[in-house]
């Protein structure tokens, strides 16, 4: 009923998708987080959670 909102996941992989993890792959100095960058829990918060560590982690090790 609300215009322009349909709802839904950002990231909602195809039943036959294969996760490569491609996506949370660093391009150079540019680190991607996010729920789409979850190999187990893409689309939800507790995916967004994990990427988010994952990338600090891998900042840190990196010293970026």
């Amino acid at each position: 009923r609300v215009p322009f909102v349909g709802g839904g996941y950002g990231a909602v992989w195809r039943p036959d998708a294969q996760w490569n993890g491609d996506l949370a792959l660093p391009a150079g100095r540019v680190y991607c987080a996010g729920s789409e960058t979850s190999e187990v829990f893409a689309g939800y918060m507790e995916g967004a959670v994990r990427s988010g560590q994952r990338v600090a982690t891998e900042v840190t090790a990196n010293g970026i």
